[in-house]
């Protein structure tokens, strides 16, 4: 109820702003605090796989979003790979894949 009055209370107060600029400035503020990409069990333990077969690609492509979290997912960025897991292609931000549920972190 509180979230539903502040926004009501924001809106009328918009100023010289249109409705669809506050939105805009709206979402914009909240992803520079919400980061897009978080480190995840499943994600490290591909990266961790591939590196051991001797391929760091995926262990680069993870630290680069992890130097730019708030950042979209590049169309061109690398994806885990069939070879890699046992389920299908997943996106960094997308859920967690099933078998990922089994992993622990020692």
């Amino acid at each position: 109820m509180r979230y539903k009055s502040r926004l009501s209370n924001e809106v009328t107060n918009l100023g010289d702003l249109t409705l669809d600029e506050f939105e805009q400035r709206r979402v914009s503020l909240m992803n520079s605090h919400n980061p897009r990409f978080i480190l995840r069990n499943y994600i490290a333990q591909n990266a961790i796989k591939k590196a051991e077969e001797g391929d760091f690609s995926e262990v680069k492509t993870v630290l680069e979003r992890l130097e730019n979290p708030y950042e979209e997912e590049k169309a061109s960025a690398s994806l885990p790979t069939e070879e890699s897991v046992p389920c299908r292609v997943y996106s960094y931000d997308a859920k967690p894949p099933l078998w990922a549920l089994a992993l622990k972190v020692s």
